[in-house]
């Protein structure tokens, strides 16, 4: 953002005012910068491979998400006063209850994603060093059953 401001800024003074056309282009690289890092995050950070197909479009509505709450939250601090009532407890409080919404927000789209994988019935296999606490009814049911399985006794 901070980018941004300096290029429409210098720009302003050249050809005018485009001030409109820089918020649009600040919005939506804020929102492509957004999209890939919680892709990233969706992709790398559980021990399962995961492929990118299933992350984008979750990550994409994480992101609006999170550009939401972060406008909703400087509109909340730029209309309302920290002298009120609950003085600057009440900055803090809405800061928390951003945060709160933020990791809400990336469980939603991390769910978004999962629900896209087993849709398109992607196999989600943990990594090399990692493995199932319980196996989950929903993978068991896309594993064949080996020929072990049907030799064992009731």
């Amino acid at each position: 953002n901070t980018t941004m401001d300096v290029v429409n800024t210098t720009l302003t003074s050249y050809v005018g005012q485009i001030d409109w056309f820089w918020r649009v282009i600040t919005k939506v690289s804020t929102l492509s910068i957004y999209t890939f890092m919680f892709a990233a995050l969706i992709k790398f950070v559980p021990d399962v491979k995961v492929p990118w197909r299933c992350t984008w479009f979750g990550a994409l509505i994480t992101s609006a998400l999170f550009v939401l709450g972060e406008s909703l939250l400087s509109w909340y601090l730029a209309t309302n006063s920290t002298a009120s009532a609950y003085g600057a407890a009440g900055a803090v409080i809405s800061i928390m209850t951003w945060i709160y919404y933020n990791m809400q927000i990336l469980f939603f789209g991390a769910e978004v994603s999962q629900a896209i994988a087993l849709d398109q019935k992607v196999m989600v296999e943990p990594e090399e060093d990692a493995s199932w606490i319980e196996e989950p009814e929903h993978i068991a049911a896309l594993d064949p059953p080996s020929a072990t399985d049907s030799h064992q006794s009731p």
